[in-house]
């Protein structure tokens, strides 16, 4: 358990990688010195499979932001790093650096650990001062988990619109997935960025996935973006190359879900 960081928890996999990547003591605060504080950076907190890379594109038409994915994501600076001297400020400043040169706002997705180990570092609350923070989720959180499954067995996280194939090969078969682990972590990925807004006092603007609109997008990031932004943004025409995920087999993968939980608890 972490006993450093206000909001107890247990350490996630990226922290634990970040840190033995960067040989970071757990008591690592950024230099505040090193970098001029940002003026606005957005964070899109998300879970797997809640549509956050359809909002990114989304959001990547509005022409003075910048999205920049899964920035925080272990890979990406191991990536970076290769057989190179491993600096975290270096790879945390630089974007921020860039970014502020092409006088654009920086949007990351970032999941909750990270953001509990950005904020224990100083990343966020000492260099990015102000930060704004959407929070996107599912209502209906069967279908995120078998979207999940379907994803991970066809190694495909993004449906994109040239995509043709026929939709049988989005069928399951659930057996012994342990489903009701990935719901439990659903649930518990999205508490956790509850009590991170409650405790910092922090109104992140909150979306639904279900209620995301796949046509006539533009008006809604306008108002999106002005309300992330506190005043009028300029959007191109939106043309998205990610669709809706698609729903094909969802009926009897949920059924199978449903299956699952009445087997392993009795329901």
């Amino acid at each position: 358990m972490n006993k450093i960081f206000p909001i107890p928890y247990v350490q996630g996999e990226h922290e634990a990688r970040a840190r033995l990547f960067f040989r970071l003591p757990m008591d690592f605060k950024l230099n505040e010195n090193s970098f001029r504080h940002a003026e606005q950076v957005i964070f899109l907190c998300y879970t797997n499979r809640s549509g956050s890379n359809y909002l990114s594109e989304l959001l990547s038409h509005v022409t003075s932001y910048k999205t920049l994915g899964e920035f925080f994501n272990y890979d990406n600076f191991m990536q970076l790093f290769d057989n190179k001297e491993k600096n975290i400020e270096e790879y945390l400043f630089e974007i921020l650096k860039h970014c502020k040169l092409e006088n654009k706002i920086p949007v990351f997705k970032i999941s909750w650990d990270q953001l509990f180990f950005l904020t224990k570092i100083g990343y966020i609350g000492k260099i990015i001062i102000n930060p704004t923070f959407i929070h996107l989720r599912r209502r209906d959180v069967l279908s995120q988990v078998a979207s999940f499954y379907r994803a991970l067995k066809n190694n495909k996280w993004v449906e994109l619109e040239h995509n043709k194939k026929n939709s049988e090969e989005e069928k399951i078969t659930f057996e012994n997935l342990y489903s009701y682990i990935d719901i439990d972590y659903i649930y518990h990925c999205n508490s956790m960025f509850d009590k991170y807004f409650n405790y910092f006092s922090f109104n992140p603007q909150r979306l639904i996935y279900e209620d995301l609109p796949f046509v006539n997008q533009t008006d809604f990031i306008e108002k999106i973006a002005q309300k992330l932004s506190g005043k009028e943004m300029k959007v191109d025409n939106i043309k998205v190359s990610i669709k809706k995920q698609s729903t094909a087999h969802d009926a009897d993968n949920i059924q199978a879900i449903k299956n699952e939980l009445k087997h392993r608890f009795f329901i």
